[in-house]
């Protein structure tokens, strides 16, 4: 594969030791380059597959113009901005969003994955049907590789009405949703589809992370929608407490310790086509390791997760007011109730 990888390049803009010494592990073959216009030149070449601009010692309010022009110089290269403190700032991972930049990591690991991930959709069996990407128009995409490659790429970007390029169907649904139900391991019964029309009750696990320093645990939701709490529908026959730290691994990559319960709901509603029941429970936990470091690899799931503070959410995109409502609610000593309140007898 010496040639294959020869042709397929990661342009990389840094000085950070650890980040070169990640990337010479990838199978893409990296390009170092030492100037921004080095980096949009070698950006706009067909053969370049991952761009990765080390923003540490740019302006925070520089970053977004300088992710749209790489993104522009190439549509169908994979755009990862890195730093230290600016993948962890939920404010330039919204402006990194806001100009089409699917990734913001702190992880020079999840950087390197990233890249090999990139390499794995780029080379389709000859048995293969092939198909180009509705959003950036990448071509020779497998089944399997278009199923990887739009929510890794494209997570961020709005709903568009088009034509399943594998079904040929246009979907009712967001389109990335219709790829990830209906497509690729989904279809072949390797994963589970989250469509389930027979069900009358449906729950929902969500789960308010404090760490001991105060800071929120919030996902960075898809179609650049903003944050919110990880959580999620629960699957049929699971538990509201597996679910819910199920629901956190998938969103936000780590590992949590459910604490007590903020709220239940149970909301039933009734239509002329169906009715069902909505259950909905807010739980709180902490991170059951405070050294993990949350995702920030995209993927269907979600962009990425961060910690945020109560003072950091002030001017920040979120899905809705709830994130705020409850970090407002703990600030105030509000009562989290014992996880016994869903014991059965």
């Amino acid at each position: 594969m010496a040639e294959d990888k020869a042709s397929h390049v990661c342009a990389v803009l840094t000085s950070d030791e650890p980040l070169l010494a990640e990337l010479a592990k990838c199978n893409l073959s990296v390009m170092h380059v030492d100037s921004e216009d080095k980096l949009l030149e070698i950006a706009s070449k067909s053969s370049t597959e991952m761009v990765v601009f080390d923003a540490t010692d740019c302006k925070k309010d520089k970053i977004g113009a300088k992710v749209a022009a790489l993104i522009k110089a190439n549509k169908q290269a994979f755009v990862c901005v890195y730093g230290k403190e600016i993948g962890q700032n939920p404010h330039v991972r919204i402006q990194v969003a806001n100009n089409g930049g699917p990734m913001t990591t702190w992880s020079s690991e999840a950087v390197r994955e990233a890249a090999d991930r990139v390499y794995g959709t780029l080379f389709p069996s000859a048995s293969d049907p092939v198909f180009g990407c509705p959003y950036c128009k990448k071509p020779r995409l497998s089944e399997d590789a278009m199923w990887a490659h739009c929510p890794m790429y494209h997570l961020n970007e709005k709903n568009i009405e088009a034509e399943c390029p594998i079904c040929k169907k246009v979907p009712q649904q967001y389109l990335q949703v219709h790829l990830r139900n209906f497509h690729g391991p989904v279809r072949r019964g390797e994963l589970p589809n989250e469509f389930h029309p027979d069900i009358s009750l449906y729950s929902f696990g969500l789960v308010v992370c404090q760490r001991e320093d105060g800071k929120f645990l919030l996902v960075q939701e898809k179609a650049n929608e903003g944050f919110w709490m990880p959580g999620g529908r629960l699957n049929p026959g699971e538990g509201l407490i597996t679910g819910a730290m199920r629901e956190v691994e998938e969103e936000a990559g780590i590992d949590v310790e459910l604490t007590g319960v903020l709220k239940l709901e149970f909301l039933p509603s009734h239509s002329r086509s169906k009715s069902f029941v909505r259950l909905r429970c807010v739980f709180m936990a902490k991170p059951a390791n405070p050294n993990d470091e949350p995702k920030s690899i995209p993927d269907f799931e979600s962009i990425g997760a961060t910690w945020v503070s109560l003072e950091e959410m002030d001017g920040l995109r979120l899905r809705s007011s709830e994130p705020r409502h409850w970090a407002e609610y703990l600030a105030k000593g509000g009562t989290v109730f014992p996880l016994s309140v869903l014991e059965t007898t």
